[in-house]
């Protein structure tokens, strides 16, 4: 599972959603990816979080270089007040 923290300026909160919702799509159907969904933080406006299911790490980062080489990392660039934080978890059903 992969978490990736985005914060949004706010004037381009609603813009980025758009934006989302169809970029999100096509990571949907992309190789190796179980399962995306959207999180918006209710207590930090702007803050997003997108929690992802990959069939392996290396699904996601090939994923990650493909939005990358396509140009919508530096697109989106212009609607984050800060760094992303991409976290990779391991779930462990024996705790």
């Amino acid at each position: 599972m992969v978490t990736l923290e985005l914060n949004i300026k706010p004037e381009k909160f609603d813009e980025f959603l758009g934006i989302m919702a169809e970029a999100l799509k096509d990571t949907r159907t992309y190789d190796g990816c179980q399962r995306v969904e959207t999180y918006v933080d209710q207590d930090v406006p702007g803050r997003i979080i997108l929690v992802e299911w990959w069939d392996s790490r290396g699904h996601q980062e090939k994923y990650m270089q493909w939005r990358t080489e396509s140009g919508m990392m530096e697109a989106l660039a212009d609607f984050v007040s800060g760094p992303p934080a991409l976290n990779f978890h391991d779930a462990r059903p024996d705790v």
